[in-house]
């Protein structure tokens, strides 16, 4: 077990232990603790956290190597070796468990450039965790349209969610409506034939190079999907919202972007939907040292809802927005490349969302032992009361996992 040192922006550093509560909209530190997680899947450069998910008692993590994804289970006596290795029939040149995604009854996987005869569209794997053998159980699914490079299963970002009722599958490759303008893959997963109950989602005006699914997030009635690129020529982003009850899901998409949008912005770098909010990444603005997009689903207008989000103390590189996720009353933003405990040591920001001023509640949060290159928060995964944090440059770049229960 290792402490988390968080730092609140109002007050000093301060290195805490144990475990109590404490108002964060005054500013004060919350106290937790921090644990992690290796693998022992063996690869070099594996990049462990690559994509990372969290859902009740199991928490799952991608890597950049494609040789697997790891499995662990929160309620078991010694959670590192309860690890189940997920593995597929697939070489690690289709770049399997680069994105991954968790639910109570499913754990899904992305094997990007999975496919046969140099057609290499992509392709996700479904895994049901109440398996004797959860390995065997799985279920390959496939776009009804493969094209080669689609990225069918994510390529970069979160492009891979799940939740109770759906899978969604990002395909920022797609070339349908122009080079890279992108697509997306939702699932109905209580339907007899999930392949078959695909239903394709694309921008109501796609661009190219726009990226649509380089991001997604599903929560009950609602999907967002991320496309950071949008505008041709530049990487300024959107993100687009889906109704999952309409009778016309594509046609019920509104189009978010940031109120003060610019060229590099990368605005839906990283998405996350939860209860009433959509928050969306923005790591490219100023200079890369980012923000985040805060929106309020029942507002009458979403867009005018938008509230953004800064590091008090951000400089130029820091990425603040690489990866978001929100859990409870709280909204969690990773800043991979965050110089302050090292050169992209990383950092994490944790907001309280019922606060009067939600950007004055911030804390930062860091590892007790961070290192240059460690990119502590390049992905986030949130259920409940737990956070998840990858670490892809942690141990030589092999990785790791974080979680904190709150």
């Amino acid at each position: 077990m290792r402490k988390l040192i968080l730092g609140s922006i109002v007050s000093s550093l301060l290195v805490l232990t144990g475990c109590s509560d404490s108002d964060s909209s005054s500013g004060v530190s919350t106290t937790t603790s921090i644990q992690e997680l290796n693998s022992s899947i063996v690869a070099s450069n594996r990049l462990l956290g690559y994509s990372v998910d969290v859902s009740g008692d199991y928490i799952i993590g991608g890597m950049l190597s494609g040789e697997a994804a790891s499995l662990f289970k929160l309620d078991a006596t010694d959670v590192e070796s309860s690890e189940v290795k997920l593995t597929s029939d697939t070489s690690s040149s289709t770049q399997f468990g680069t994105q991954v995604a968790i639910n109570s009854t499913y754990a899904i996987v992305g094997a990007r450039n999975y496919g046969t005869g140099g057609v290499l569209p992509g392709a996700v794997f479904l895994y049901e965790l109440n398996a004797t053998d959860i390995n065997s159980s799985q279920t390959k699914l496939t776009a009804e349209d493969p094209a080669h490079q689609d990225f069918f299963g994510g390529n970069s970002g979160k492009g891979l969610d799940i939740d109770d009722n759906y899978a969604l599958v990002g395909a920022s490759g797609n070339d349908d409506g122009g080079s890279y303008a992108g697509s997306a893959y939702l699932f109905e997963l209580n339907a007899t034939d999930i392949n078959a109950s695909q239903i394709k989602l694309t921008a109501k005006y796609p661009l190219i190079k726009a990226y649509f699914g380089s991001s997604t997030s599903i929560d009950g009635n609602f999907s967002i999907v991320g496309a950071k690129g949008h505008t041709p020529s530049k990487v300024q982003g959107a993100a687009y919202l889906f109704e999952l009850n309409a009778t016309d899901i594509n046609a019920s998409q509104v189009k978010l972007t940031a109120m003060d949008g610019n060229g590099t912005d990368q605005f839906g770098k990283d998405v996350f939907i939860k209860d009433n909010y959509a928050v969306v990444g923005a790591s490219g603005i100023n200079s890369s040292a980012g923000a985040t997009y805060l929106f309020k689903l029942n507002a009458t207008d979403i867009n005018a809802s938008q509230i953004k989000l800064t590091a008090s103390d951000d400089n130029a590189s820091d990425e603040f927005g690489q990866s978001v996720a929100i859990s409870g009353n709280y909204l969690y933003v990773g800043a991979s490349k965050d110089g302050e405990k090292g050169s992209q040591a990383g950092a994490m920001y944790r907001f309280n969302l019922t606060a009067s001023d939600i950007n004055g509640s911030q804390e930062k949060i860091f590892s007790e032992n961070p290192d240059a290159s460690n990119k502590f928060g390049y992905s986030l995964g949130a259920d409940d009361d737990t956070v998840v944090i990858g670490e892809t440059g942690a141990n030589s770049s092999d990785g790791t996992l974080n979680y904190v229960q709150y």
